[in-house]
């Protein structure tokens, strides 16, 4: 008999901080380095290597529904994190991108805001998620996507892609 664990929420978190670091470093150019990883509101607080200057970054998931992940993603290929085997609608889970935002937002108006702050949001179901659609999902909320504060920039990411939304974006 195999077992599959299923990651826990630690293993998910580090999973998805690494996936942002490379890719904040391979779109900006940034190399960041962890200051404190072991606080809330935000979940981190990284530093520029070069400039010393810091960075507030909260990290987060979203998923096709919110029923438990258990419960609704059977895996593709056993220990492997993020492969699943389900179906979904850009325009519909793209909603849900902008729930998270709005909820994020919302939630950082109490988070210590003295560096700028970053939102890192991880596509669980990245295999559906085209580059098109990313680009169709900003086009489509440039005007929504223009004022993200109190966040500097929100990554949008999947293992394959991503893009930076900055606030000065528009």
């Amino acid at each position: 008999m195999k077992i599959f664990d299923w990651p826990k929420k630690q293993e998910i978190e580090d999973y998805n901080i690494k996936s942002f670091i490379k890719a904040y470093n391979n779109l900006t150019g940034i190399e960041l380095i962890i200051v404190d990883d072991n606080r809330e509101k935000p979940d981190f607080i990284y530093q520029d290597k070069k400039t010393s200057q810091k960075y507030g970054v909260e990290v987060t998931s979203v998923y096709s529904s919110d029923k438990s992940v258990r419960d609704q993603h059977k895996p593709l290929n056993e220990g492997k994190l993020g492969k699943y085997d389900v179906i979904i609608h850009p325009e519909k889970y793209f909603e849900r991108v902008i729930k998270c935002i709005n909820v994020k937002r919302e939630k950082a108006q109490n988070y210590d805001q003295t560096n700028p702050l970053i939102l890192s949001i991880y596509l669980g179901e990245y295999a559906f998620i085209s580059s098109e659609d990313l680009q169709k999902f900003y086009d489509d909320n440039v005007e929504f996507l223009s004022d993200i504060s109190p966040y500097h920039e929100i990554m949008i990411m999947t293992d394959t892609k991503c893009c930076l939304i900055t606030q000065t974006d528009q």
